[in-house]
């Protein structure tokens, strides 16, 4: 698994490019690094949508782990 995600972080950018997507800013790919390098679960993401936040802002954030169950109260407070 390792050797995969590091592939994937060292040549997304390229592959992304080859394929006809639009690949993510370096600094996405680096900060993606670093998270990864941090080993820690849990998402950066909010579980809303957030239109104005950037993919750098959004991978700086402390990932937070949410059982099953507090993921679902949350989502439904947000409703």
């Amino acid at each position: 698994m390792r050797a995969f995600v590091e592939f994937y972080l060292n040549n997304a950018k390229n592959l992304a490019t080859t394929v006809g997507y639009i690949p993510l800013p370096d600094e996405g790919y680096q900060l993606a690094k670093v998270q990864y390098h941090k080993a820690e679960i849990g998402t950066t993401f909010e579980g809303v949508p957030e239109p104005n936040v950037t993919i750098a802002e959004v991978l700086r954030r402390q990932a937070k782990f949410q059982t099953e169950q507090e993921a679902k109260r949350a989502s439904n407070s947000n409703q």
